[in-house]
């Protein structure tokens, strides 16, 4: 992460999101490099959550650097509910242009201010960079939002679970993904709960730790936590030479992305073990588990 970005809340909780940006939220915060101003109205927090971080994974997935046109504006798709909407302040010549990590960072940095608020509402933001504003985004329960997406990157995808919820912590649950079924979460619920929200929270930040790398990279080891550093996430590839593939950041951010939001739908978050495997290859694995 290189970009500092503060945020601004003014907490209006009482009315819809059709426009993105007023024009006091852009003039009313702008003394910082790069900043997020924002308006709210509220929403279920771990909706929130997995809207975002199927947001965060559409940016990451589609480049770090990758420019946002000059007034291009759009919608993700819809995710329980609610929707992101993003759009591009900067004229063509500008120094500065809109870009996937100002978006990555700006959703993190509104939510995550959120969740030290709680108070999870509708939220609008502006983006600056250098005192110019350079986009905006919201996300909230939107009103005729259109469909366009960014670079047509897949953003909802349901999970398939090969195994029905239980409660037995013991049972050893697959999750495949839809977009490519040889790619497989094997995963076993441990002994401790953990609130969906911080094990959410820990999914968004961990995503956006891997956004600045290009998904076909090798992985390389680490450990996320959410942003009141109570659930830890720590993943790890396997050796090379233990298998015919090597575990890459497009497999860990598909597994950030599906992993929790299907905890959350099933209604059994907690610390959770989970292997990835290829092709009937595991590559790594990781663990989300209480600090």
């Amino acid at each position: 992460m290189v970009l500092a970005l503060g945020v601004f809340l003014v907490n209006f909780c009482d009315f819809a999101l059709v426009p993105i940006v007023s024009n006091y939220v852009v003039e009313s915060f702008t003394y910082h490099p790069s900043e997020a101003n924002t308006i709210i109205y509220d929403i279920k927090p771990e909706d929130t959550y997995v809207c975002a971080i199927e947001f965060m994974y559409d940016l990451a997935s589609s480049g770090w650097e990758t420019v946002v046109p000059s007034g291009h504006e759009a919608y993700s798709m819809e995710v329980n509910g609610l929707r992101v909407a993003f759009g591009s302040l900067a004229q063509s010549g500008d120094q500065y242009q809109l870009q996937n990590k100002h978006l990555v960072l700006g959703l993190l940095k509104v939510v995550n201010t959120l969740a030290t608020r709680q108070s999870f509402c509708n939220t609008r933001a502006a983006l600056y960079m250098y005192n110019k504003p350079v986009g905006q985004l919201a996300i909230g329960r939107l009103i005729n939002p259109a469909s366009t997406r960014l670079k047509d990157a897949s953003v909802v995808r349901n999970v398939i679970n090969a195994n029905t919820p239980s409660q037995n912590l013991t049972v050893e649950r697959r999750i495949v993904d839809p977009d490519d079924p040889d790619f497989v979460i094997s995963y076993e619920m441990l002994e401790d709960p953990i609130p969906c929200q911080g094990l959410l929270n820990a999914a968004l930040n961990a995503l956006a730790n891997t956004a600045p790398v290009r998904s076909d990279h090798v992985f390389t080891d680490f450990g996320s936590t959410s942003s009141a550093g109570d659930v830890t996430c720590m993943i790890s590839r396997n050796p090379p030479g233990t298998s015919r593939l090597l575990l890459t950041y497009s497999h860990v951010r598909t597994a950030l992305a599906l992993l929790p939001a299907k905890l959350y739908s099933d209604d059994i978050c907690g610390e959770v073990k989970f292997d990835l495997i290829y092709g009937g290859e595991e590559l790594g694995g990781g663990t989300f588990f209480l600090s």
